[in-house]
């Protein structure tokens, strides 16, 4: 619970003994994900709104370029082949729809880019 599927995978990859993990069933919660996901207007479970702090030209591998202070939608922190990429879509300033997608550095490395 309120972990992103990029920590949720990261911790569960820590473990190296013995694990027991508590299940707290909200089957409501979990019906509504799946119709997302069968109807493609997810691709997982996450989602939550970022402001970006830098400005990174459009990429090689296909990343999205985004400006100072874009406010993105992240939808994906784990998509499939990157493990320093979330997806999202830039989100327009006042209508709040999410406008063009595609793929930005993660936390993380938005970090290392940050601080080059």
């Amino acid at each position: 619970e309120d972990s992103t599927l990029e920590e949720a995978t990261w911790a569960l990859g820590q473990v190296t003994g013995m694990c027991h993990l508590s299940l707290r069933p909200r089957q409501a919660d979990y019906e509504a994900l799946l119709q997302q996901l069968q109807t493609s207007e997810t691709s997982s479970g996450d989602s939550f709104y970022i402001r970006v702090n830098l400005s990174i030209p459009a990429g090689a591998g296909g990343t999205m370029a985004v400006s100072c202070n874009d406010v993105l939608h992240v939808t994906n922190t784990l998509p499939a082949g990157a493990d320093d990429l979330w997806h999202a879509s830039r989100v327009h300033p006042r209508q709040l729809l999410d406008l063009q997608s595609g793929t930005v550095p993660n936390y993380y490395r938005a970090q290392q880019l940050l601080i080059r």
